[in-house]
């Protein structure tokens, strides 16, 4: 039963079953009398308690049962597209065309290789989009490519190679005898090295006679003369004369 005291005065109330309708309340109950809603000036009173049974519907004993979920498929991958070769071949390319710098060779081969190391490593960048692979070859690729380009090119010249590889051999040997005197005197003088400089020729043959100023620690410095022997490099040297 409904409360008396709680129960909302008799009037007209929404119809709790049809919409748009309105349903006399007695002040205890619903009754059958029922009409339109007037409009948008009905009134706001809350309505009755009403409790509503709806029963749940049980399901079917012969019901098939849902068919488990599965993960969706994940695309198979192109057997065919496994590794970016041309990844790898930037790379090799890159790599000979310094071998064949380093080698002194001539003609076109390092040319040749630089360029295609640049070209194999462009393609291999295109492809990754479909590997996914090979992008740290083929910029390693590229960069050894660009950089041994335009010295290949030079070197193409007879000229400019043979003074590069003349200068280049001068300075190993010249390197070599300031460390052979900075330890020859500091063994035979019995004193601290501070510096041996020599003069730098722009080749080495066999011959060729220089001077070489070793200073000391303290602040003296002496002569020494070097002599080199054969077109290798080959060199002796001792104190200068005081004549």
């Amino acid at each position: 039963m409904i409360d008396a005291s709680t129960s909302p005065i008799a009037g007209w109330y929404p119809d709790p079953i049809f919409a748009g309708h309105q349903r006399w309340w007695d002040g205890t109950a619903w009754t059958e009398r029922s009409r339109s809603a007037p409009g948008p000036t009905l009134s706001s009173r809350p309505r009755a308690p009403e409790i509503l049974d709806v029963p749940t519907p049980e399901p079917a004993a012969d019901a098939p049962e849902p068919a488990p979920m599965r993960p969706a498929a994940q695309p198979t991958p192109d057997p065919r597209i496994r590794t970016n070769g041309s990844a790898l071949s930037s790379l090799l390319c890159g790599l000979l065309a310094w071998i064949f710098l380093v080698a002194g060779t001539t003609a076109w081969i390092p040319v040749v290789e630089a360029v295609a190391a640049i070209g194999f490593g462009v393609l291999a960048m295109w492809r990754r989009r479909a590997t996914g692979t090979g992008r740290k070859r083929a910029i390693a690729g590229i960069v050894l490519g660009t950089v041994a380009l335009p010295i290949a090119i030079a070197f193409t010249d007879p000229g400019i190679a043979d003074e590069f590889w003349a200068g280049y051999t001068s300075g190993r040997v010249i390197a070599s005898v300031e460390d052979d005197i900075r330890a020859g005197v500091t063994e035979r003088a019995d004193v601290t090295v501070d510096s041996v400089r020599c003069p730098s020729p722009a080749r080495i043959e066999r011959g060729l006679a220089f001077t070489c100023v070793v200073t000391t620690v303290d602040g003296a410095y002496t002569l020494v003369d070097v002599r080199i022997e054969d077109d290798n490099g080959a060199y002796d040297w001792s104190p200068a004369s005081s004549s």
